[in-house]
């Protein structure tokens, strides 16, 4: 499996776990789980724009770092690189205990008054806590993360702009959320859309 593979297990394990399907799949009550991100494998791609001298024999072989770029603030391209990969690996390492969210909750002041076709100035913002009211900081992974979708309840007009908004790190943010005619007495109604088993 490549890293995108296993990042793709993860997402679908945590989101089992906190949507509740994991349980139900296997036929008992789960209670708590906690889950590593993938070991990270270098790729080509890591070493796009680094300035890398090819071979002479070989220029699709491996390359080199000139003198310029071998030495980091005193420090040996060796040992930085070490370094950094020691970094990445304790990352990696660090277990994340799961929180099963239950209920969604808007933290910002609710947008009160806005004009049509402009973004609301106070755009909402949304958390999740689970069963004790605690906040729940990770839902889905970054790799697949959980969404909120604004639907118009009540009102003349329509939502405009992204209706969507994924969570990163515990909340969801919307950017430019509107209305389209001019009204009163709108209601935004917000709900978790994704994943569709939450």
């Amino acid at each position: 499996m490549d890293i995108t593979e296993l990042k793709s297990v993860v997402s679908k394990l945590t989101n089992g776990f906190q949507d509740g399907s994991i349980g139900s799949a296997l036929g008992i009550n789960v209670t708590s789980m906690a889950t590593n991100e993938p070991i990270y494998v270098p790729t080509p791609e890591d070493m796009v724009g680094l300035d890398c001298i090819p071979q002479d024999d070989d220029p699709e072989g491996y390359c080199y770092f000139g003198p310029a770029d071998n030495v980091q603030t005193g420090v040996s391209w060796s040992e930085a690189s070490q370094a950094n990969a020691t970094l990445r690996l304790e990352e990696n390492l660090r277990e994340t205990a799961l929180q099963q969210p239950t209920i969604l909750k808007i933290s910002t002041v609710e947008p009160f008054q806005g004009f049509e076709m402009t973004p609301f100035t106070v755009q909402p913002a949304l958390f999740l806590v689970d069963s004790d009211d605690k906040y729940v900081s990770e839902v889905g992974t970054e790799f697949d993360p959980w969404q909120v979708t604004a639907t118009l309840v009540n009102g003349a007009g329509s939502l405009i702009n992204n209706v969507t908004c994924s969570f990163v790190g515990g909340m969801c943010n919307f950017e430019n959320l509107a209305i389209d005619n001019m009204g009163e007495n709108y209601t935004v109604q917000f709900e978790v859309t994704y994943p569709t088993t939450a």
